[in-house]
């Protein structure tokens, strides 16, 4: 039996005398969207920086594609792909510039950014300059810088936030061609159809650890809810909003 691609046990993490998490265990496995769910301040954003090797950490087991992210080394960084809602475009670069930019630093052949643009849809604005695209097709580019090196892991933290339906729909189709091609997907996400639409599984952080972890439908079944935002509400409790 194949380990999990993300394979994480009894993982602890203090900032002075806070304790931000309290010993989580999750595992992740290859090829699935695996959705990582919780109110702000439980630990999310602390657990992906960890995750890719950016903030250290106490903990038992923890590999991603049977690696360390500790040292974060080359072979490391080639097994992950990271999106996060800080990042941004060069403005006054294209589509194209921007990608062949990031493929050089990779030491990567143009041929593979025209593979990646045609593959990802990207071709209509190749030659578009950055500050001209809309918000939700930089987020289709950056998505493609991240998948340029072909990364078993994709990490995006709110892939979808501050877009319009239609953007936002654009986006979901990219992430499901993105784990047609096998690539294991984490997310992020306050926007619970999304969660439904796109995972395979959820993880519910509350306070350091996950309390909840299933399969959307099944989780709706168990709690006999119509929604997932309403198993959030009750697991979290109004007080954590």
């Amino acid at each position: 039996m194949k380990s999990p691609i993300i394979n994480i046990s009894n993982l602890c993490k203090s900032y002075g005398s806070k304790q931000v998490l309290k010993g989580l265990t999750l595992n992740v496995e290859e090829g699935e969207i695996y959705g990582f769910l919780g109110p702000n301040g439980a630990g999310k954003s602390t657990t992906i920086r960890i995750l890719i090797g950016l903030t250290d950490c106490q903990v038992e087991t923890l590999t991603l594609a049977d690696l360390s992210p500790f040292p974060r080394n080359t072979e490391f960084l080639n097994q992950i792909g990271v999106v996060q809602e800080s990042q941004n475009l060069y403005e006054n670069f294209t589509v194209l510039e921007n990608l062949e930019l990031f493929a050089n630093l990779l030491n990567l052949k143009k041929e593979r950014v025209a593979q990646v643009m045609d593959e990802l849809s990207l071709n209509g604005h190749r030659d578009t300059k950055a500050k001209e695209l809309s918000k939700g097709f930089k987020q289709r580019v950056l998505i493609a810088r991240a998948f340029l090196h072909e990364p078993k892991i994709l990490f995006l933290d709110e892939p979808t936030s501050g877009l319009d339906p239609i953007a936002a729909d654009k986006v979901h189709r990219f992430i499901k061609e993105l784990k047609k091609r096998g690539t294991t997907i984490f997310i992020t996400s306050h926007f619970m159809e999304e969660v439904e639409e796109l995972c395979d599984r959820v993880g519910f952080l509350r306070d350091g650890v996950i309390v909840e972890e299933g399969v959307p439908h099944e989780l709706l079944t168990k709690y006999n809810a119509k929604r997932l935002k309403d198993i959030f509400l009750e697991i979290m409790g109004e007080g954590n909003e």
